[in-house]
């Protein structure tokens, strides 16, 4: 491909601007500059792909033969069965696993998937740990800081219900914090808030553990009792689920509770009571702030088969929380907060039956509207990520037959689709855990697009490339 430098890119960029404003062309009828590259990777024949969104020629990013099996424990063949990437992009954390004897380590890849460096912590290999073999890893619970430099891991010890959670650096070598599970990093990466260990339980379910803010390198603070604790965007707060302890048959309710990271009296954000004639005890998944911070959503399930995210005030001013959307399993927001997007549709989790379609929400006016389209109406899409540019929402999609596990799919496949709901495209078939990765981390800073560095050279080569289709398509009128 024709490379264009960054002088000539603004000065062909210029020219072509001031041609369509001379009227020498029709700007509707030119050819219009291609979006900013962003891509989506995936698990595809035991490798890690990367594909442009809405394209289907994938190529391998990170191939397992490459990566060293030194250990006896974890020989070759090897196959990489998930990845996490770093929020600047710099960085991909990869979950390999041996096909010989199922021991599995974790490896920290560059953006372009080369220089593999092993994770130390609890000498790197970790047996599975609950869930479907191959479609999730519960163990380690791996978890980026929000400045990409470092990985909060939680490592599990046979069946005990609280691991031993460590700061893992880019070299590969690790600290204890502390024992306990579910931790979340503040915004400037400095503290992780945590679930502490609980001495004598043997589930979690039973638990009933202290919310606990650690700061990196000593000194920790008690909020309260919780679990899944969040921090706020500016990080002066800490978000958990606690409880409402209740009388009769319908058990103990959770609710949302909110601290100061620093220590101080938290406040109930819900107030949900037994809730009898719904079958049981609220149970509240997957809570975050929205971006700006005034606002908490959730998912509340009152049966099995009957989750809704909601909304509340994050400062407890609401009256009460406000449901957002249709029945959903799982949901993102917009980076700008604008949109809730989630799986939903008709759903029945008690008999694995799900059929979920994927739904955009106007959180302002209300307006809803359906991503996903009629080619895979029979699909069950999931594990939702938005693009770095709020442009489109990456899933997987697959095939659950009636009455079977989401992990004993028959058809497995990768989607985009545009946030404002105008197109959508398979990606790839046979592949999972899809992500949006992230385009620009810190290597691309003064990148002029001559390296070949993908992150930095993507914008510039998609400019590049829309700029000489504009002067092909120009001469054209010439001819």
């Amino acid at each position: 491909m024709r490379r264009i430098r960054s002088g000539t890119f603004v000065m062909v960029l210029v020219v072509s601007l001031g041609l369509m404003g001379a009227g020498a062309i029709e700007p509707a009828d030119a050819p219009a500059l291609v979006p900013l590259p962003e891509h989506v990777t995936f698990v595809h024949n035991g490798a890690l792909e990367r594909v442009l969104a809405g394209d289907d020629q994938a190529t391998v990013l990170v191939d397992p033969a490459a990566l060293p099996a030194e250990d006896p424990g974890f020989s070759a063949p090897l196959e990489v069965i998930a990845h996490w990437w770093a929020p600047d992009g710099t960085h991909v954390l990869v979950g390999v696993e041996s096909t010989v004897t199922g021991a599995r380590q974790l490896f920290i890849c560059d953006q372009n998937g080369g220089s593999p460096v092993a994770v130390d912590a609890a000498s790197g290999l970790f047996l599975e740990r609950g869930g479907v073999a191959g479609e999730l890893w519960d163990n380690p619970l791996p978890l980026w800081s929000p400045d990409g430099q470092s990985i909060a891991l939680t490592v599990f010890d046979g069946d005990t219900p609280f691991g031993d959670i460590y700061v893992v650096g880019l070299d590969g070598t690790s600290e204890l914090v502390g024992s306990g599970v579910e931790p979340a990093w503040s915004p400037d990466s400095a503290r992780i808030a945590y679930a502490r260990v609980v001495p004598g339980v043997m589930s979690l379910a039973e638990a009933r553990p202290y919310v606990t803010v650690g700061t990196l390198g000593g000194g920790t603070v008690d909020l309260g009792t919780g679990r899944s604790p969040v921090f706020s965007p500016d990080g002066t707060e800490v978000l958990y689920r606690t409880w409402t302890e209740s009388d009769g048959d319908a058990g103990d309710s959770e609710q949302l509770a909110i601290a100061p990271a620093a220590g101080g009296a938290e406040r109930r954000l819900t107030a949900y009571g037994p809730m009898d004639d719904m079958g049981g005890p609220s149970a509240i998944f997957d809570h975050r702030f929205s971006p700006d911070g005034s606002t908490v959503y959730y998912l509340l399930g009152r049966r099995s088969d009957s989750r809704y995210v909601y909304g509340v005030a994050a400062d407890g001013s609401s009256a009460a929380p406000v449901g957002v959307s249709g029945l959903a399993t799982e949901y993102t927001l917009s980076l700008d907060g604008s949109l809730l997007i989630y799986a939903g549709g008709g759903v029945y989790e008690a008999s694995f039956q799900t059929r979920q379609q994927i739904y955009a929400r106007n959180l302002a006016s209300c307006a809803e509207w359906q991503l996903t389209t009629g080619e895979i109406a029979d699909f069950s899409c999931s594990n939702l990520s938005v693009s770095h540019q709020d442009r489109y929402v990456a899933f997987d999609a697959a095939i659950v037959p009636a009455g079977t596990l989401p992990g004993e799919a028959t058809t497995r496949e990768v989607w985009v689709a545009t946030l404002d709901g105008s197109h959508a495209w398979r990606c790839a078939t046979d592949a999972w855990d899809a992500a949006s990765q992230p385009l620009y981390g810190t290597s691309v800073t003064g990148d002029t697009g001559t390296s070949d560095d993908v992150a930095g050279n993507g914008f510039f080569e998609a400019i590049g490339d829309a700029i000489a289709s504009f002067f092909e398509w120009l001469a054209g009128l010439f001819d």
